[in-house]
């Protein structure tokens, strides 16, 4: 039985120990603590350590595409951002290298801080 947004029989299914991770009935997933790190461990077995940003040359046509050859770091959600509605499954993750991480989550840059900064304004990068 669903509570609210959340069904703790898929919860459950899918093997979530951490008290805040949540599923919620339409399969999409929210992960907190040793859930997320077991995520981001499948992540970047997938990404094989690389930054998984693709891109084609010359814009969209049927030519190979071109992967970053940068070493992963950052969990991005892609194609759909981390806010407002949250997806953890692995289908929406990608590993980025920090500057992909950043061209993809422009919302992101506005919280980063340059050096110098520290007062709690927002970078203008």
């Amino acid at each position: 039985m669903s509570i609210g947004n959340k069904s703790p029989e898929l919860k459950a299914e899918r093997g979530y120990t951490n008290p805040k991770s949540f599923v919620r009935p339409d399969g999409s997933e929210c992960l907190f603590g040793e859930d997320w790190i077991i995520r981001k461990g499948a992540l970047l077995i997938r990404a094989q350590g690389q930054c998984e940003y693709e891109w084609c040359p010359g814009g969209p046509s049927d030519a190979p595409m071109n992967r970053c050859t940068e070493d992963s770091g950052d969990p991005c959600h892609d194609p759909m951002p981390r806010h407002p509605k949250r997806d953890d499954r692995l289908s929406n993750l990608k590993f980025y290298c920090r500057r992909h991480h950043i061209l993809t989550e422009p919302q992101r840059e506005k919280r980063w801080l340059c050096f110098g900064e520290g007062r709690g304004e927002s970078a203008d990068l």
